[in-house]
């Protein structure tokens, strides 16, 4: 059919109407026709394999329409094809629950908006042929249509009611799933917030806990720093004074052994040999008996600092021989004092 008007339009010439336009909206009807009973057949299965019929139907309704732009005068039984057209779209649509087949609120809309379109023509129709005016349409075909057409909008006004309580159940259900998401994502969200939070806290913790150790490190380090350098100090310090001057002091003038005892006679020394053999002796005697009695003094302050006079006693009592010792000592040096002044006596 669409080969045909192609060339019919490419002709320029009308074929069998008295227009070319005629022509062409013929052609046009008989391409609704073909889609109206493709769709009929279609409706046939009766289930879920009858859902195309209502985009067939669509495209006759629309084939249709422009059948009637074309055609110049009003033809009576174009537009009564376009209402049973109508007709049967909306029935197609009205059938869709008992064939499982999905649809909306919007097509049962547009079902029924087709029927109440239709309605008012037929009815037109029936008038016109009461008024015995010439329509090339059966009285009994216009009647059925009509009490069909009202049976289907009584129908489609039930369905589209029903449609838009389940598109508000469905809407009202995406509302609480969205919410649901929202609040889930919201809590996630949170939940992720506290869990990155608390484990910055632990971080800083952490870091905390880092930094107070090397605090410590550091202080134990500054600490050992210190007293190495004081110890190194002290070191230094007592080894200068040890450098310095030996124990118990030097005196600058009056020298090492400085006695009350009056200058002697330094020639009558070398009088008589014996003499100076008596007082080398004598001499020796006295250097012995001062560095006995130097020892004696470090070990009384010794044993003044690290014991008592128990413990002196202690070891008086165990060291007898050590005692007459000293004692024999004491006498040698108070008798070689005594010879010493004896000799200076006789000078």
């Amino acid at each position: 059919y669409l080969s045909y008007m192609a060339r019919t339009q490419s002709s320029g010439a009308q074929i069998t109407s008295k227009s070319q336009e005629d022509d062409e909206a013929e052609v046009l009807q008989y391409i609704a026709f073909a889609h109206f009973d493709w769709a009929r057949q279609t409706e046939l299965f009766n289930d879920v394999k009858a859902a195309p019929a209502d985009e067939r139907y669509k495209k006759c309704i629309e084939y249709l329409e422009m059948a009637m732009k074309k055609s110049k005068r009003e033809n009576i039984l174009l537009r009564f094809n376009w209402c049973m057209a109508k007709l049967q779209a909306a029935n197609c649509v009205l059938q869709k629950v008992n064939r499982n087949i999905r649809r909306t609120a919007q097509e049962v809309k547009d079902a029924l908006t087709g029927l109440e379109e239709s309605l008012p023509i037929i009815q037109t129709m029936i008038q016109w042929k009461q008024e015995k005016r010439k329509v090339p349409i059966q009285s009994s075909m216009l009647t059925d249509f009509v009490s069909q057409c009202k049976h289907n909008i009584d129908s489609a006004k039930g369905h589209l009611n029903e449609e838009l309580r389940k598109e508000q159940d469905a809407q009202a259900l995406r509302d609480i799933q969205r919410m649901d998401a929202e609040a889930s994502k919201k809590s996630n969200e949170m939940k992720a917030s506290l869990d990155k939070e608390k484990e910055a806290q632990e971080e800083e913790e952490r870091e905390k806990r880092a930094m107070d150790k090397m605090k410590r490190v550091a202080n134990l380090t500054e600490g050992w720093k210190t007293a190495d350098t004081a110890a190194k100090k002290e070191k230094s310090t007592s080894k200068k004074k040890k450098g310095d001057a030996p124990p118990g002091g030097v005196d600058d003038e009056g020298g090492i052994f400085d006695t009350d005892v009056a200058a002697a006679d330094t020639s009558a020394l070398f009088d008589d040999s014996d003499d100076d053999d008596e007082d080398d002796d004598a001499g020796d005697a006295a250097k012995k008996t001062e560095t006995e009695a130097s020892t004696q003094g470090e070990q009384a302050t010794q044993k003044d600092l690290f014991g008592d006079s128990s413990d002196e006693e202690e070891l008086e009592a165990e060291n007898p021989k050590k005692r007459s010792a000293d004692d024999d000592e004491a006498d040698t040096e108070q008798a070689a004092k005594k010879a010493k002044v004896d000799g200076e006596e006789q000078d």
